[in-house]
């Protein structure tokens, strides 16, 4: 059997090492994608699954009052926005009043399914006057509005 080459196993030799690199380049990015979505799919988990504790209501009625206010406060704020969009959901956002009670209002109201069936209206009002806020933001309605007031 003959013996290679120099330069043929120079070439060889010089194949290997590239095939290593891109073992190792294909390694390190895998492990920098790998690392990043564990640090983000951590981070979501975390945020679903244990909340932040907000203010405690005072009774279950009177949580629900709020909530129901803080949105018609809400509703209200992010009407008067002529800055488009996004600055119309930041003012609605903001003024969400009470808000942060609501995983305490939720725990007051259990075991009874009036209240927690009201709570369950009140967060379908929220998101639908927020998303009403965006479409009147997008409509230019807000921006109407202020021109007739």
């Amino acid at each position: 059997m003959a013996q290679p080459s120099a330069p043929a196993a120079k070439a060889s030799r010089l194949e290997r090492r590239r095939r290593l690199g891109r073992r190792v380049a294909l390694a390190v990015f895998g492990l920098t994608v790998s690392s990043f979505i564990a640090a983000c799919a951590i981070q979501i988990m975390v945020y679903v699954f244990s909340p932040e504790e907000g203010a405690e209501a005072a009774s279950c009625e009177r949580g629900l009052a709020e909530l129901a206010q803080g949105v018609r406060r809400a509703r209200a704020a992010a009407a008067e926005e002529a800055q488009g969009e996004r600055a119309a959901l930041k003012i609605f956002r903001e003024n969400l009043s009470g808000w942060n009670k609501r995983a305490s209002v939720e725990r007051l109201c259990q075991g009874d399914a009036a209240a927690l069936a009201k709570l369950t209206t009140i967060d379908r009002l929220r998101y639908a006057e927020e998303h009403a806020v965006r479409y009147e933001a997008a409509g230019g309605v807000a921006a109407l509005r202020r021109r007739v007031h």
